[in-house]
């Protein structure tokens, strides 16, 4: 777009514009390139002993798979969201 004069990144009507338009087509494709490549499965590995193989997707889902990491509170996410409600709302 630069190089036919259709867009100058100095101008703030051009860059408004350009987040306006592109910016919504850039979240989707890349929200459905990453919901692709999280249904390929992950193969084992050897001499990896904490790895988790199978598919992305299944393995965030599923009641099976080992979870790692922490529980959250639930108690303190509802209270922060409540606190955050009317951020970003005219």
């Amino acid at each position: 777009m630069r190089n036919n004069g259709l867009y100058e990144s100095n101008v703030l009507e051009d860059r408004v514009v350009f987040l306006f338009v592109f910016v919504p087509i850039l979240r989707d494709e890349i929200a459905t390139f990453v919901e692709t490549w999280n249904e390929h499965r992950i193969r084992s590995q050897r001499n990896r002993p904490n790895h988790v193989a199978g598919i992305p997707n299944e393995l965030y889902t599923s009641d099976v798979a080992p979870r790692f990491g922490w529980t959250p509170d639930v108690s303190l996410l509802l209270q922060l969201s409540e606190t955050v409600k009317d951020f970003g709302k005219y």
